[in-house]
């Protein structure tokens, strides 16, 4: 059996302070390995005050705690999104909000002063705004697909600051609510950059019943605007612009602009899908048994005054380790990834086996916009996954040894036996499917080779060193 040591002789006292330093003082990481849900709970838990700054590209948040709450949380392009906040509910007029932007900019007050100050909003109008902004702010972060954290300790000023109580638990289960309805979203809209235009005879129709907020994002569709462009324009919510989106195309009032991939199927993303599908739901297999296999093995802190341990430095080396084994399963991805050929690596780039379908979907199609013909971005798809599936496959024969290996190939091979026989369009992906049996035929025939290798070096009763267990 192995096992996983620090080798740290170490007191209580001690373990104390450095599991306070690492996840503490100052937790820095990345959201693509660690869960925003995890992190909050952490502070919240350990009553923290201080700032949690999240980063994705140009778009940052921060998420201010006092005690263990939150009180209050500031985004990329506040100002414009609260004014777009207070218009879209009708608190303010298009010429106020300019004007109040322009005021804010040119005096460097804050804007929602500006407007109390005028007399077009009340304070309890923008302490109810600032608190949905706030809101917003953090269910965005939960739904973005890669980015960075940095929290640490401080000592806030909260003279300036409209204080906004939230409930972290709420926030959290709505974020959560809104992370499932995305994944049925994005079945219809894979990426934000997408372009829609008009459905022909909609524009002459006399008579179209939409709200104010739908209307709002159907006069911004020109066949230009991507929905990235839409929603920073519009002033809604990522959120909020999908279901209004989503809306939309299902009711047939807009349709995708196609571009890059020609061809006869170039109006039907569900082959690209389908494809991807396939080999998502063999990684997240092969990830999953990884994860269970390596989640058995003992991980043991060396502390020579143990018994004085008590319960929440227990529950605090618990989550020391649940962070390091996250990290050492991205590592094992990461390894995979980076023996892929240069044109796969690129495919591949942002795609994470345990990322929602949806995400991964996303990313890979807006990369496959660069081809023009479907065939030929089909079939760099399936190069790249190929190599991909087969580097865990080995990677798992080395770090598991022979007999988890064989279980996991004899689980994938049922999945292949029922994307055969169960699915009607199974013809049109038995390439992939084929291809997927010779990655494990030539695994199968490395574990002989080597059997055959060992056999020959230590004879008829040799130990497998991965498994303790004489080899088969």
């Amino acid at each position: 059996m192995k096992e996983l040591y620090i080798k740290e002789n170490l007191s209580a006292a001690h373990w104390k302070e450095k599991l306070k330093a690492l996840f503490i003082m100052h937790l820095k990481g990345n959201l693509e390995t660690s869960f925003l849900a995890s992190i909050l709970q952490l502070l919240c838990n350990d009553q923290k005050t201080g700032i949690l700054q999240l980063n994705n590209n140009d778009e940052e948040v921060r998420i201010f705690l006092q005690d263990g709450k939150i009180i209050y949380a500031t985004g990329s392009r506040r100002e414009t999104r609260m004014g777009h906040i207070l218009r879209n509910e009708g608190h303010l007029t298009s010429q106020q909000l300019l004007e109040g932007l322009d005021l804010s900019e040119k005096s460097g007050q804050a804007l929602g002063k500006i407007l109390v100050n005028k007399g077009w909003i009340s304070r309890e109008i923008l302490k109810r705004v600032i608190c949905k902004q706030a809101e917003e702010f953090i269910f965005n972060a939960f739904l973005w697909q890669k980015g960075t954290f940095e929290y640490k300790d401080a000592e806030l000023n909260l003279k300036k600051m409209v204080i906004t109580p939230l409930n972290a638990m709420n926030i959290i289960l709505e974020a959560s609510r809104r992370i499932d309805e995305m994944s049925i979203l994005a079945e219809r809209i894979s990426s934000d950059q997408l372009t829609f235009k008009i459905s022909e005879g909609i524009a002459d129709k006399k008579e179209v019943k939409i709200n104010a907020n739908e209307w709002r994002i159907l006069s911004l569709i020109d066949g230009r605007r991507t929905v990235r462009q839409l929603i920073d324009e519009s002033g809604f919510d990522d959120f909020t612009a999908y279901k209004v989106l989503y809306s939309f195309v299902s009711s047939g009032f807009i349709q995708e602009i196609i571009g890059g991939i020609q061809s006869a199927d170039k109006n039907n993303p569900d082959l690209f899908y389908a494809t991807i599908k396939i080999y998502d739901d063999i990684l997240k297999i092969l990830i999953k048994d990884l994860e269970t296999e390596l989640g058995k093995w003992p991980f043991t802190i060396i502390d020579p005054n143990a018994s004085e341990v008590d319960v929440p430095e227990k529950e605090a080396i618990g989550r020391f380790r649940d962070c390091e084994f996250r990290k050492w399963i991205f590592s094992i991805i990461a390894e995979c990834k980076s023996a892929l050929s240069p044109p796969s690596q690129t495919l591949l780039e942002d795609y994470q086996p345990n990322n929602p379908l949806t995400e991964n979907n996303r990313d890979i199609l807006s990369f496959m916009k660069s081809f023009k013909n479907f065939d030929e971005g089909r079939v760099h798809i399936k190069n790249g996954f190929n190599e991909f599936v087969e580097n865990v496959f080995r990677k798992t024969a080395d770090i598991l040894g022979v007999h988890p290996t064989r279980k996991m190939m004899e689980k994938i091979e049922k999945v292949l036996h029922h994307l055969r026989t169960d699915r009607k369009d199974s013809y049109k992906n038995s390439d992939i499917l084929e291809a997927v049996e010779q990655i494990i035929e030539k695994i199968e025939m490395q574990i002989i080779m080597d059997k055959k290798r060992s056999d020959a070096e230590s004879g008829i009763f040799a130990i497998s060193p991965e498994t303790n267990h004489p080899i088969e």
